[in-house]
């Protein structure tokens, strides 16, 4: 029982009750284990543990919510878990007897009980239950570290402020308000924040900001800049988004005189007419979106085409997307709005009905001169850049110059699709932002980690590469007797090969951390199989409606 007189133990006992550590144990049996604890209350942006400090107590989060952060000198702040009312905080170091390995951050206003090293270890020698679930919760949270793909923080209160409103964004405010009450998942709160005095105390208390704008305003980069400042003395920050409102037929146009200030993570158009666009920035502001993931492949890509066709059967809503290599051009036709029937239009039109002379030339960088290629994705996807389009978009393309994969998330989108395309030796790689760039399915083929760090939600992958790509090995004889008919692939095929042979190596490992996993079997279908466009749509629907109908997502 609680001890007579001791009102600070009981309000300890208390709110250690409502804990899955202690919830039911006699009370007679903990008291005594807990002489010396006492609850502590933090702010938004304390520090409960520090990272590197000795471990002489363990707190058991009753209130609130926290963050735990791995430090290390000259790079970010790496966020480890995220943590909520009965999680126990420090316990690790406490039973290991090491200095603390991470640091714990509240991101809210929150309480816990404070346990000293002895009353943590009296509760585990004399309580066996506690120790019990003590080991179990740790268990937990090393699966849970080793398993999760990326650690997210919860959202819960969205603040919005209006720049210079108008028209539309007072609609479009309406609007995302009924689409976030209508989200699946824990309830989130939209704060409308008017003065700008207001603005402090409204960022300090929100998860993510909105700045809510009309579109056909000019840019008003001062006061993103002033949310920004106001954001940027929060800790932790909170993010902060952009919506541009367009009126209804209004194109999508100077998004990037917009975007100036780096500290914004992410700009989204809601069009005046279009009922999925608040769906689509809800979900992506709360974390609950979907993206799609596209691999390269050559022809193979258009399987693409079906598999989104059978997505939008489905009923389920794509917010992002990303690709690479022929998947970049998938991706792109769907980020710039086309339908189905549009998309299979233009990619005939680009790959299939090909015409005029050969895009040859003196072979010092590539066989191909890339004139032709720029020619078809200007004609596909016009002055759009990638910034301007509806659905957020991301081309995946390799620097040869450092070996690093780079995201293509700004600029012309033809340019996207001509970098994510270019294998070495058929088209001369291009030179952008001091990189020398090239296909993207060198290093990742399928950029499934990528666009799970953007999107924030559920990701879905379709691969449509092949694990063998020829058929019997050929006798090299053939290989110097080209004039006598031979099986040996051509030297385009060979490269488009060899362009991804490390990624199609990693596409099962790099498609395992995905939601849903398409891999269309098209292992007879070759990468330059254009002609055969139709058929390939069609077999990466059919494969998509089979394994859309045994999801349960």
């Amino acid at each position: 029982m609680v001890l007579p007189g001791d009102a600070e133990l009981g309000e300890v006992m208390s709110q250690l009750a409502c804990c899955e550590l202690f919830a039911g144990l006699p009370h007679d049996v903990i008291a005594p284990a807990l002489a010396d604890a006492r609850l502590e209350s933090f702010a938004r942006g304390a520090v409960l543990i520090r990272q590197g400090e000795v471990a002489d107590a363990a707190y058991v989060l009753v209130g609130g919510s926290a963050e735990v952060l791995l430090e290390r000198p000259g790079e970010p702040e790496e966020l480890i878990a995220v943590l909520g009312a009965g999680d126990c905080i420090g316990d690790l170091a406490i039973l290991l007897d090491q200095p603390r390995t991470a640091t714990v951050r509240a991101t809210r206003d929150c309480r816990a009980v404070r346990l000293g090293r002895a009353d943590f270890f009296r509760l585990a020698s004399t309580v066996p239950p506690f120790a019990q679930r003590l080991a179990r919760s740790v268990a937990r949270r090393l699966q849970h570290t080793t398993r999760e793909r990326l650690v997210k923080r919860s959202v819960t209160d969205v603040a919005v402020i209006m720049a210079r409103p108008g028209a539309a964004s007072a609609r479009m405010l309406d609007d995302l308000a009924a689409a976030i009450a209508a989200l699946d998942g824990p309830a989130v709160y939209l704060r409308a924040i008017g003065r700008p005095q207001d603005w402090a105390q409204g960022l300090a208390e929100a998860d993510c900001a909105l700045i809510l704008t009309d579109a056909t305003a000019e840019p008003d980069l001062p006061t993103i800049r002033a949310v920004l400042d106001a954001a940027q003395a929060v800790t932790p920050r909170p993010a902060v988004d952009l919506v541009l409102c367009h009126d209804a037929g209004q194109a999508i146009a100077g998004t990037r005189s917009w975007l100036h200030d780096a500290r914004l993570r992410a700009c989204h158009h809601a069009r005046a007419g279009k009922a999925h666009d608040p769906g689509r920035i809800a979900r992506l502001i709360v974390g609950r979106a979907t993206g799609l993931a596209l691999s390269g492949g050559g022809a193979r890509g258009f399987a693409h085409i079906g598999v989104l066709a059978a997505l939008q059967e489905k009923g389920v809503a794509i917010d992002y997307v990303a690709g690479t290599s022929m998947g970049a051009i998938m991706a792109a036709q769907h980020a710039a709005g086309f339908s189905i029937d549009e998309m299979i239009a233009a990619t005939r039109k680009g790959y299939v009905e090909t015409s005029g002379l050969p895009d040859y030339t003196i072979p010092w960088v590539a066989l191909n001169s890339g004139r032709k290629t720029v020619r078809k994705l200007k004609a596909m996807f016009g002055d759009r850049t990638v910034e301007d389009l509806p659905v957020p978009y991301f081309a995946v393309a390799s620097d040869l110059r450092t070996a690093e994969t780079v995201v293509l998330d700004s600029g012309p989108l033809w340019q996207a699709g001509r970098i994510s395309t270019s294998v070495p030796g058929l088209l001369p790689p291009v030179s952008r932002d001091g990189r020398l760039l090239v296909d993207g399915g060198l290093l990742d083929n399928l950029p499934v980690e990528a666009l799970a760090q953007r999107c924030g939600g559920r990701v879905i992958a379709s691969d449509v590469s092949v694990a063998v790509e020829f058929g019997d090995n050929p006798d090299d004889e053939l290989c110097r007797r080209p004039q006598k008919r031979s099986t040996m692939p051509g030297i385009g095929q060979i490269m488009m090969r060899t362009a991804q042979l490390a990624s199609v190596r990693d596409s099962r490992k790099a498609g395992t951390p995905a939601d849903l996993y398409l891999n269309p079997q098209l292992n007879d279908v070759g990468m330059s199989d254009f002609g055969r466009l139709a058929e390939i749509v069609e077999r990466g629907a059919a494969h998509a409606r089979a394994k859309l109908a045994e999801w349960d997502g």
